[in-house]
Parts: C-alpha cells; sequence; structure tokens
C-alpha cells in the first residue's frame, strides 16, 4: 500500500494504529475524528494530507521535519 485515500478512515473510532512500510502518502480526513493514543507511522511517509489526523494525534505524532503537511 502507497497510499491511504481520502476519509478513508475517518470516525471510526480508531485508538491504535500501526501503519506499514512502504506507505507514502496519506489523504486528507484520512483519519479524521479517531481518538488515537498510540500511532506508528513509517519512515517512508512524505506527505500528510489536510485534516488527515485530529489536531491532537498531529501535535502528539507529527514531527515537522518528519513529512510535509498538504
Amino acid at each position: 500500500m502507497r497510499k491511504i485515500g481520502r476519509g478513508a478512515f475517518g470516525g471510526q473510532a480508531i485508538e491504535t494504529l500501526s501503519l506499514p512500510e512502504g506507505l507514502q502518502e496519506i489523504d486528507a480526513s484520512a483519519f479524521k475524528g479517531n481518538h488515537l493514543s498510540s500511532l506508528a507511522l513509517p519512515g517512508t511517509v512524505t506527505k500528510v494530507g489536510n485534516s488527515a489526523l485530529s489536531r491532537e494525534a498531529r501535535e502528539a505524532f507529527l514531527r515537522p521535519s518528519f513529512c510535509r503537511m498538504a
């Protein structure tokens, strides 16, 4: 899997998430509305779309140098 599409898992009550190596893009709103307490992003992710994660998850799990926000 290289890309997770727009809104693919939005509002699904996901709390823990581990994404596969090789994933490159997470589209807008892909996981919006979930309550993530644990997130494992592979180093291959280079783009995270607008509102792909909740604000709290973005602040907790994404680092500015890690990937670009689109």
